[in-house]
């Protein structure tokens, strides 16, 4: 090849010599650098999968690591399917009341820990921040069709602004949606919205003209049915993949503002306009592009209105963990990447001292119960981040009514409880204050005070002395684990609950838990610019 190269150059023989030389220098520099490459990465790839297999990473130093990232398999349901909602566990089951809307409870005592609902994203959609950013770990990109980090990533075959981790997701990802928003990604971006614009463009780009008019026709016949009804199909199942589930989420249309709901009409013209300049939705029988009528546009328009508010109202913001080296790390600073909208886990309603929490694995959202709920227990979430640092329950709820319209009613904000909690620190323990009898329905006999206060004095002696363990090589994260969710059952059933220190618990858990989902191993803390996101939890 490097003949053929200085023959091409048509060289005299002096010029050539020297060139061959140069060019031979630089290939034994560039062996040399590949091979040290493959030393470092054979290094960094041992010490990686020594942290991955580690929940803490007491015995690594921070030279040892520059950049790692884990993208686990999302665990299964601990329970069979719900035969109506699939991506639900058949723990849980969903009602109705005027009062709350759509909710879901335990049809049996469910457990600290416990898997009740994994669930793979209608639509999702990563942040402008994590396409196009300085942060230091961004030269691993995210696919943006599971939403995984990836270190090889692999481009769009037609334009620069968004890549996959492999062929698979590539293929899926430009068929179901990408193909009809490849043409106009960049102005959509410039709409801004959090992701919420993009993820209703890509709700109408999953489906053809016909197609969502045929829905849609099919539909009139069940609008004067139960909202039970309307998000199950004629088998009546929920379906996480079913337009007809999407269609009828809860948008609140009715009770927004009419300058919000201006401002949105705006926004569906403006994306029902790249629709068309896409070329690749209005199209004729034979692909070729072709000009909608009015009739056409007016359709397509109102449906963006429609799932404009309806992602607003249910979507998730999806988020990754870092794990610090050599840092006990119980504290919040997980990175938002993008946001995603589900059909099953935007039923649970919410709680400022929720029974559950979601962890993301990608864009599949595992929800787990991080309290024991017992049977017959509506089964919450949390819509915000705000409980543990903000305890004024005023704040909360104009948090949670400009985001979702609605006043906050949950047990907390009923009783105004003052709750302040800086950080996890188990150093301390202020004794609860514990329930006269055994707080599941089943049970109403009265329990021993004194044997109550014996075991749980037992209990959190245990916790603590492992808490302050917890980076040591000799601590077992697992153990340790199965000890917190035991007490955390104790508490909800023998203490007067919001306490304290049961939040501290409940906390850790949740923090074991979410380096246990998708996470990145740091040697020290990003300082990194926010992102503009318009997601906080839900």
């Amino acid at each position: 090849n490097c003949e053929v190269i200085l023959n091409t150059l048509k060289l005299d023989g002096k010029a050539k010599d020297a060139y061959k030389k140069s060019l031979s220098k630089l290939l034994q520099q560039c062996v040399r650098g590949i091979n040290r490459g493959k030393c470092q990465n054979k290094k960094q790839l041992t010490r990686f999968e020594e942290i991955k297999n580690a929940d803490t990473s007491a015995s690594f130093g921070s030279d040892d690591l520059i950049f790692a990232y884990n993208n686990p398999t999302p665990p299964n349901l601990d329970d069979e399917p719900n035969p109506t909602i699939p991506a639900f566990s058949r723990a849980l089951k969903l009602q109705y009341s005027t009062e709350q809307g759509r909710y879901v409870v335990a049809t049996r005592d469910i457990k600290p820990g416990e898997v009740i609902a994994v669930e793979k994203a209608y639509t999702s959609c990563l942040h402008s921040g994590c396409l196009h950013s300085d942060e230091p770990t961004s030269h691993i990109s995210f696919c943006t069709f599971c939403l995984a980090r990836c270190a090889t990533p692999l481009p769009c075959p037609e334009c620069t602004n968004v890549v996959f981790c492999n062929e698979e997701c590539r293929s899926k990802g430009w068929n179901k949606f990408h193909m009809k928003e490849c043409p106009v990604f960049s102005q959509l971006q410039k709409l801004g919205g959090g992701g919420a614009f993009i993820s209703a463009y890509r709700i109408i780009a999953t489906h053809t003209l016909d197609e969502l008019k045929g829905f849609v026709s099919q539909f009139q016949k069940v609008l004067q049915k139960s909202p039970l009804d309307q998000i199950h199909n004629e088998q009546q199942i929920c379906d996480s993949d079913s337009y007809r589930s999407i269609y009828f989420l809860e948008g609140n249309i009715n009770i927004m503002d009419t300058k919000e709901l201006y401002c949105f009409s705006i926004i569906a013209f403006i994306m029902t306009q790249l629709l068309i300049q896409s070329n690749r939705f209005f199209v004729n029988n034979t692909g070729d592009k072709s000009i909608p009528d009015i009739e056409d546009v007016v359709f397509i328009g109102s449906l963006f209105i429609r799932h404009i508010v309806g992602v607003c109202c249910n979507a998730f913001g999806i988020k990754e963990t870092p794990v610090i080296v050599n840092k006990k790390n119980f504290s919040k600073h997980e990175l938002s990447i993008g946001s995603g909208t589900y059909i099953a886990e935007s039923l649970f309603n919410h709680s400022c001292i929720p029974s559950a929490f979601i962890f993301f694995y990608g864009n599949v959202g595992v929800c787990r119960a991080t309290r024991f709920i017992p049977s017959g227990s509506q089964v919450n979430i949390c819509y915000i981040d705000i409980y543990y640092s903000e305890p004024d329950r005023n704040i909360r709820r104009k948090s949670l009514f400009d985001a979702y319209s609605f006043i906050c009613n949950c047990d907390v904000c009923l009783s105004n409880c003052k709750l302040s909690l800086s950080g996890i620190k188990m150093s301390g323990f202020t004794f609860p204050i514990l329930r006269t009898k055994d707080n599941r329905v089943s049970r109403n006999d009265f329990e021993n005070t004194a044997s109550l206060k014996k075991e749980l004095d037992s209990l959190v002696r245990e916790i603590v002395s492992m808490f302050n363990n917890l980076t040591s090589s000799s601590c077992d994260v697992n153990e340790y684990l199965m000890l917190t969710l035991e007490a955390i059952e104790f508490f909800d059933r023998f203490v007067v609950i919001p306490d304290s220190s049961y939040i501290q618990l409940t906390t850790i858990c949740r923090e074991i838990f979410e380096r246990r989902s998708s996470c990145y191993f740091i040697s020290q803390p990003l300082t990194s610019a926010s992102n503009n996101i318009y997601f906080v939890n839900k």
